[in-house]
């Protein structure tokens, strides 16, 4: 098992994975494999999230990724991406626990991440286990911040 830095020539991989996860219920966005690799390149070439994204790599196998942004010294977690084939491994667990490891060796103080209402019932227990608190939610996010 590795975690490394997202790079420019493994986004692709990214990219694939981010259209199996978000392709299926409840999020149903309908990409394809063109406009998934759209999407994030978008979120890659932001300079707000160059520096801090990884992926998980297993056997030379991309298997998950998270998006890491920084803006101001707030730093927001998400996507996060885990191949349908590996869910239950602690894939994503293993991704948010590294990041949050670096970002706060780094000395990042405030680390949020938000959650679509339509995931929550399995997406806020997930994130309650690394640590992150609800602290608002609207009709269409539930707003969490670690309290570690």
């Amino acid at each position: 098992m590795v975690i490394r830095k997202i790079e420019a020539s493994n986004v692709k991989q990214c990219a694939e994975i981010y259209r199996e996860c978000f392709n299926e219920a409840p999020y149903r966005k309908s990409m394809t494999p063109e406009s998934s690799l759209a999407q994030f390149m978008k979120k890659y070439n932001s300079e707000a999230m160059k520096d801090n994204s990884i992926y998980y790599e297993e056997n030379g196998e991309m298997l998950g990724f998270l998006v890491v942004r920084c803006r101001n010294r707030v730093i927001s977690l998400g996507p996060l991406g885990v191949k349908q084939s590996k869910r239950g491994k602690k894939v994503g667990l293993l991704l948010v626990e590294h990041a949050i490891k670096k970002l706060k060796r780094d000395g990042y103080k405030q680390i949020m991440l938000n959650v679509n209402v339509k995931a929550e019932k399995w997406l806020i227990p997930y994130y309650e286990k690394a640590g992150f608190k609800e602290f608002r939610r609207d009709d269409n996010k539930v707003y969490m911040r670690l309290i570690k």
